[in-house]
């Protein structure tokens, strides 16, 4: 199996339709007063409810679960005001990781980061910054917090700057905070639209591009990560009246889901959307079930990180990865590393994610140092991989790039996003 990816690219390749299972459906969380739902929209516009529980408040905190292993989110308790962080993979499978202090009142989004700990965002309080905690649970620890030399007003969104390995955190303030990987935050201010009003959105990352889009209110907007300056992609006008909630990439099927309520054009109610950064085409994808209320929060992508890390990458350690492409189960798939992404790789009308580098060529021949890099799926379309990082002190800070093809006879069939890695 050595070498399959690079002979994979001197091939024309046709990819073939994908067998859906859960990849590439939507998870959109919504209040409809007294309960707070969970709703599965699957791409072709299928709603069903995955969970319902009794809450006076949306649910908040949506994300992909560390090692692509279902989902998690928060909510807050109505009589405590603590939140549970709970991990579900089913309607039957639901597991409390934690429960967070009850000055803990607003936790809008999670994220899991390259070593696979949780990182929450508190939004409120004295408690305002960005906490982790270990993927299985455990105590938090503080990243970022203002008594720490940070500037959290209302922070509301975060997400991972594809092309640093920086947090970015969006402030109602407003304000953008890079936090770099020893917890410095640098923050600047952004312009936003005169009508803003609320806080109500996220962040959503595209993997392609590394570029950031950011839904807050009535609008859709694009924030350079570095300078602060945002670009509006879809405004609020006369004919069109909504207010945008979460999004997340779908690298299944290409685009952003979007969690929207909308007024105008008719007929009003809560929508899941599809937003195409390549065209900038904005589609429906299902209308959600009428409620008592507007109220909806986030939405993810379930299964949305195929290439997952499950230990800290640090230099002379062995950093674990997880490859999870259940619908591709028995495939066979190939991996790589590489220094960047872009460019990256035509192979027959198929972009892979990295750059023909040095450190490309390093990863498909050195099987010591990248192990598990090819092979074949398990029946459960897992494979375990191991970047086995010498021991060599200089190496922290040192930023890579991974992803992976499932391939078969005819050619590529899935290419996984690409994920950025920091040796610490």
């Amino acid at each position: 199996m050595r070498l399959v990816l690079l002979a994979l690219l001197g091939m024309t390749l046709v990819a073939p339709g994908l067998v859906g299972q859960n990849e590439g459906d939507a998870i959109v969380a919504v209040f409809n007063s007294p309960t707070a739902d969970l709703l599965v929209v699957t791409p072709a516009g299928v709603v069903i409810t995955l969970i319902t529980r009794p809450s006076a408040s949306a649910p908040e905190g949506l994300a992909v679960a560390p090692g692509n292993d279902g989902g998690l989110f928060v909510e807050t308790d109505a009589s405590t005001r603590a939140l549970s962080v709970l991990k579900f993979q089913g309607t039957a499978s639901i597991i409390t990781l934690a429960t967070l202090p009850a000055t803990f009142t607003r936790v809008p989004t999670l994220l899991a980061d390259q070593g696979g700990d949780i990182l929450l965002l508190s939004a409120a309080g004295n408690d305002r910054g960005v906490y982790r905690m270990p993927a299985k649970g455990g105590p938090l620890t503080t990243v970022a917090h203002n008594l720490l030399g940070a500037n959290f007003q209302g922070p509301f969104a975060m997400a991972e700057d594809l092309v640093t390995g920086d947090i970015i955190v969006i402030d109602a303030g407003p304000h953008s905070h890079r936090i770099d990987t020893k917890g410095v935050v640098t923050t600047v201010r952004y312009a936003l639209p005169s009508s803003m009003l609320t806080a109500t959105g996220n962040l959503g990352v595209d993997p392609t591009t590394g570029l950031l889009y950011l839904t807050y209110g009535s609008y859709l907007l694009s924030i350079d990560t570095q300078t602060g300056a945002t670009t509006t992609i879809f405004p609020q006008s006369t004919s069109v009246r909504a207010s945008y909630y979460g999004i997340d990439n779908d690298p299944s099927h290409g685009g952003f889901y979007l969690s929207v309520n909308q007024t105008l054009p008719t007929p009003a109610g809560r929508y899941t959307l599809r937003y195409d950064a390549a065209t900038g085409i904005l589609t429906t994808v299902a209308p959600l079930p009428a409620a008592n209320t507007t109220q909806l929060t986030d939405v993810i992508t379930w299964k949305s990180c195929m290439l997952s890390g499950l230990s800290r990458p640090a230099w002379g350690q062995p950093y674990a990865l997880r490859l999870a492409i259940p619908s591709e189960a028995g495939q066979g798939y190939a991996a790589a590393a590489s220094l960047g992404t872009l460019p990256g790789i035509m192979v027959g009308g198929r972009r892979i994610p990295l750059n023909p580098d040095w450190l490309f060529f390093a990863s498909q021949q050195l099987p010591g140092l990248f192990s598990g890099f090819q092979g074949a799926l398990s029946a459960s379309g897992v494979a375990s991989l191991t970047v086995n990082t010498p021991a060599i002190p200089s190496l922290a800070g040192f930023r890579f790039y991974l992803a992976a093809v499932t391939y078969d006879t005819s050619g590529i069939r899935v290419v996984t996003e690409p994920r950025g890695v920091t040796i610490e």
